[in-house]
């Protein structure tokens, strides 16, 4: 026979608490009410729709009626055997699962609540969706407890249940996070946001944040792909220094090879103080950009971005100024010997000095015509083809030469792909 309905009316009201998110951006969720069992296939004779039929013993039935009365009544002297009686009768599926609902209804603590959801879930009474609800609520006591294996273990039944499950998702990157596996909480966050992208909801910030502070900190190959997820994702001019500044400080390479990203920080205007434009003009100038690097420098100056007088711009802006004196003269000379030679050096060579002063449609010719010829590193080159024709208005172009970009300059390709694609 069913028990009265005032056992599933009473059973409503019953709640676990669940874990802070802060390192997640998420603040603490309100209180999760556990839903009513869904409907079996067939109901007693004479029941309203949609309400389920349980299958009670008639040796537990007087048991559990009185535990019922005990936990409405808040007789919380007597629940504990009560609740003991009930548990040593229980025969049926049903028996095992009112049992575990009414002892829910009766906690007064997580570790209680703990207790009821486990056996609630042991009892294999709990239905459909609610099977995910149960075993969620588990994993969210047991982080709290700092009962990781148990969290996992609970949160692997909800994966299995309810593969969609945002909220799973990220409790097992912060149980896998807080245990020490960087690379299973990396998997479980990127899980998270796809879910939710799919959705089609916005996945939160601190959650792309995470991931790359996941990876960046550990040293996982993804950290890179990752801060450029995040740029996408939420493109604010300091969210772009914090990404390139991750690749400038930990991609191993030098400053010369890093000249491209700097021109994006640059192109961006995402430099953060005095010592960053200080670094760049001296990898212009250690790349033979002198001229770019004064340019580069007047435009900062004349913007306030830097003070001319301190002694480290004024030297190297010293130095800028001597190098370049001619230069930009001197460039229809050059081109005309860079585009008859049989080699590419002198076609990139002339062509950077173009893409530096801004005249984009000069600087495609060289580099075109460098591909054609012996010699030349087909990644660069296609690496500032790519630069140049974005600059100049030409997307699809820029994103033709920059997905050739193999090698070294590869991740750098990646970040002005981006940076074209939102500008």
């Amino acid at each position: 026979m069913s028990l009265p309905k005032s056992v599933f009316a009473a059973l409503l009201g019953a709640s676990v608490a669940v874990p802070a998110q802060a390192q997640y951006g998420a603040q603490s969720a309100p209180p999760e009410q556990l839903p009513a069992a869904n409907p079996k296939a067939t109901a007693r004779p004479g029941a309203k729709a949609g309400e389920r039929k349980f299958d009670i013993s008639a040796g537990a039935r007087p048991a559990i009626i009185a535990l019922q009365v005990a936990v409405t009544a808040k007789d919380v002297a007597n629940i504990p055997a009560k609740l003991a009686a009930a548990r040593a009768l229980a025969k049926t599926t049903d028996d095992k699962f009112i049992i575990a609902q009414l002892q829910l209804q009766a906690a007064t603590d997580p570790t209680a609540q703990m207790a009821a959801f486990e056996a609630m879930a042991a009892s294999g009474g709990v239905l459909g969706g609610d099977q995910a609800t149960v075993y969620l609520n588990l994993a969210k006591l047991a982080y709290n407890a700092k009962q990781d294996a148990k969290a996992l273990e609970a949160l692997q039944h909800v994966a299995q249940l309810d593969p969609s499950n945002q909220e799973a998702a990220i409790l097992t990157a912060q149980v896998d996070d807080r245990i020490g596996k960087p690379a299973d909480a990396l998997v479980a966050l990127q899980k998270a946001i796809a879910l939710k992208t799919a959705a089609g909801q916005k996945p939160e910030e601190a959650w792309y944040k995470r991931a790359w502070s996941i990876a960046y900190q550990n040293k996982l190959p993804s950290a890179f792909q990752l801060t450029r997820d995040w740029v996408a994702a939420y493109p604010s001019a300091q969210n772009w220094h914090d990404s390139l500044a991750v690749y400038l400080n930990n991609s191993g390479l030098d400053d010369s090879a890093l000249i491209d990203i700097f021109r994006l920080e640059q192109t961006n205007g995402t430099f953060g103080n005095s010592s960053e434009y200080y670094r760049f003009a001296n990898s212009l100038l250690a790349h033979g950009q002198s001229g770019e690097a004064k340019l580069m420098l007047d435009q900062a100056i004349a913007a306030g971005k830097i003070d001319k007088t301190s002694a480290a711009i004024r030297e190297v802006y010293g130095l800028a100024s001597s190098k370049s004196a001619g230069d930009r003269a001197s460039l229809a000379a050059s081109t005309k010997t860079a585009m008859a030679a049989s080699t590419a050096r002198g076609a990139v060579g002339v062509g950077d000095a173009y893409l530096g002063y801004g005249d984009y449609a000069k600087a495609i010719d060289l580099y075109r015509a460098a591909l054609t010829k012996s010699g030349g590193d087909a990644n660069l080159i296609n690496l500032h083809l790519g630069m140049a024709l974005g600059k100049s208005g030409d997307k699809a172009g820029a994103a033709s030469a920059l997905a050739k970009v193999a090698g070294s300059q590869a991740e750098i390709a990646k970040y002005w792909t981006l940076y074209f694609a939102q500008h």
